[in-house]
Parts: C-alpha cells; sequence; structure tokens
C-alpha cells in the first residue's frame, strides 16, 4: 500500500486505487529538476521522497499523461499542479515589499504569476512556505533554490548520501550475518569434538573387549 505524498490529500492504493475510483499513482521521475519540481508540489519541509513515495493522479491534468500507451503512464515532463498547493500575491507599489502568502488545497495559476520564470520560482517557494506565513519579496529570493545546475547538484549529493546510508545499512545486516555464522560454525565444531571423543571412546572401549576376549 502507498500513500499519496501531497500535504493534506490522504489518498491511498488501498482505499483509493484505479479499481474502485480510477485514481492511479505515480513515482517520482529519476530527473533531478522534475523532481524537485515534484516535491515542492508536495508542501513539504525538509523532506525528500523514498522508492515507495508516490503522488496520485488527482494532482494532474490530462495534459500531462501519455495518450499513446494502455497503460496510464506520465510524460516525462510532467509535474503535479492541481489541488496542490496556491500561493496568493500582495504587490504593493515598491515591488521589493511584494508578499507572497501561502494557502493550501488549490495550484498556482497563471493568473497569480503572469511569467514563466515567476510560476516556475512560486512551485519552488511552496515547499517551504507553510499556511499564514508571510514573506518579503527580498527574503523570497533568498529562499528560491538556486539554478537548475545547482539544484540537480544538490539532487546528486542527496542521493549520494541515500547510497551510503544503504550501504551502511547492508554493512550492518552482513556483520550481524557473519557473528550468526561465527556461533553455527563454533558449535558445529564442538558437536563434531563431542562426536570425535565418544568415537574414541568406543574405540578404546572395543579393544578392551577384544583384549579381554583374547585373553579369554
Amino acid at each position: 500500500m502507498v500513500f499519496c505524498s501531497i500535504s493534506q490529500c490522504g489518498n491511498s492504493s488501498a482505499t483509493s486505487n484505479y479499481i474502485n475510483k480510477g485514481i492511479t499513482f505515480h513515482r517520482f521521475p529519476q530527473d533531478a529538476i522534475t523532481k524537485d519540481q515534484w516535491i515542492s508540489a508536495t508542501g513539504k519541509r525538509n523532506w525528500f521522497p523514498t522508492s515507495n513515495s508516490r503522488i496520485c493522479s488527482l494532482h494532474f491534468t490530462e495534459s500531462d499523461y501519455n495518450n499513446s500507451t494502455k497503460r496510464r503512464t506520465l510524460l516525462k515532463n510532467a509535474v503535479p499542479t492541481v489541488n496542490t498547493w496556491k500561493l496568493i500575491t500582495e504587490v504593493t507599489n515598491n515591488d521589493d515589499d511584494a508578499e507572497i502568502k501561502s494557502e493550501p488545497g488549490s495550484p498556482v495559476s497563471s493568473s497569480i504569476c503572469s511569467s514563466p520564470s515567476c510560476f516556475q520560482k512560486c512551485t519552488i517557494l511552496q515547499a517551504i512556505l507553510t499556511d499564514k506565513q508571510k514573506i518579503s519579496m527580498a527574503e523570497y529570493e533568498k529562499t528560491v533554490t538556486g539554478t537548475p545546475r545547482e539544484r540537480k547538484l544538490r539532487a546528486e549529493v542527496d542521493q549520494q548520501k541515500r547510497v551510503i546510508k544503504e550501504q551502511r545499512m547492508k554493512i550492518k545486516r552482513l556483520q550481524c550475518k557473519a557473528r550468526r555464522y561465527k556461533k553455527t560454525i563454533l558449535k558445529l565444531k564442538e558437536l563434531n569434538k563431542n562426536l570425535e571423543d565418544k568415537r574414541f571412546i568406543n574405540e578404546d572401549q572395543t579393544s578392551v573387549s577384544e583384549g579381554m576376549n583374547v585373553g579369554t
């Protein structure tokens, strides 16, 4: 069973699936930039998806799907924008004093962010905003996570950290197995020694019996 990673969604494959509600669950993409946009859409802070993380189909538009395949799959550049997070921009006479406030429950709309660059920045920003937060435009510029190359490099570093963590866990499991095998070997050696001792005793007893028989 998997859950949708979008904050406040709550859909799971056990209760909301393709059979009963026509809902499908989709893995996070491998591309670092697209994955970063998916992470931003979840509305979660300091969070990174695992191999079990999914986003349900309710957060994508029909144009996000690949219609050339029988299986319901997403296009490579598809990004969840439906019922994710809404950013309201309150613009004053001074652009530097503009404020951005986050509200859950609806997507970032083009009427709020008219330019593609603004829309992309708002999408990135939504992951670090919480309900009822307000920040200045100057702070907003500091919050944006940098260029696509920087985001890709950070994603690669995070990936390497996860690999190292997984390798450490694997080493610990192998060490536990090695200890168990060592104990098993010691028990087998002890058992073998006991059997050898019994065999020698039996051989000695046989020799004594044969000697007695010869003497009589």
